[in-house]
């Protein structure tokens, strides 16, 4: 009989664990871009596609790049993961050093702080096209959004701004996916 009341006990103990484990359970969230967060914020793109970089076997991140259309701009989001802020400011310094080397084009490197991360913005023009950078670094996670135009259509300026506006929109849409900010549930993240 005590055997049967030992057996039963265990269960319950075993069961009242899992159930515990099971409600507090909050998976992290996929740490890339989806096609589905694409099409969620509405935006028609072709190609989407996402690889898993390492280094020496560990985990560096993961890169999402897709064309995105109406205008045709080519995008490149990355999460990096176990980074320091060496590699933040020594990503900025290049951005910076390349600004001063005429041959690359026109570059501005300007703060773009978050709420609670460090960041900074490029807008790069040049004969051939623009890019727009957005990266930000928080808790030794670095999220870099790119939306670059090749073929001018309207003037740099112009094309400049488009891709700003959409490098933004997307990135409000990975810092509420990793959870930087505000409720993934809300569509506005302020």
């Amino acid at each position: 009989m005590w055997r049967f009341a030992a057996a039963v006990t265990l269960l319950e103990i075993v069961l009242t664990a899992f159930t515990a484990t099971l409600f507090t359970f909050d998976p992290e969230p996929e740490s890339y871009l989806a096609a589905e967060d694409l099409t969620q914020i509405g935006l028609p793109f072709e190609g989407h596609k996402t690889q898993r970089q390492t280094r020496f076997e560990a985990l560096l991140g993961y890169d999402s790049t897709a064309t995105l259309l109406r205008p045709r701009q080519t995008l490149w989001v990355s999460v990096r993961v176990d980074q320091s802020e060496v590699d933040f400011q020594s990503r900025r310094r290049r951005e910076e050093n390349w600004a001063t080397k005429a041959s690359f084009g026109t570059s501005a490197v300007l703060d773009d702080p978050g709420r609670d991360g460090a960041g900074y913005l490029v807008r790069h023009r040049s004969a051939t096209g623009v890019r727009c950078e957005l990266v930000r670094f928080r808790g030794g996670r670095m999220l870099l959004v790119k939306v670059s135009r090749g073929e001018l259509v309207g003037s740099p300026d112009e094309e400049l701004a488009g891709c700003e506006r959409r490098a933004r929109v997307i990135q409000e849409r990975m810092l509420r996916k990793l959870r930087w900010w505000g409720d993934p549930a809300k569509d506005d993240p302020r």
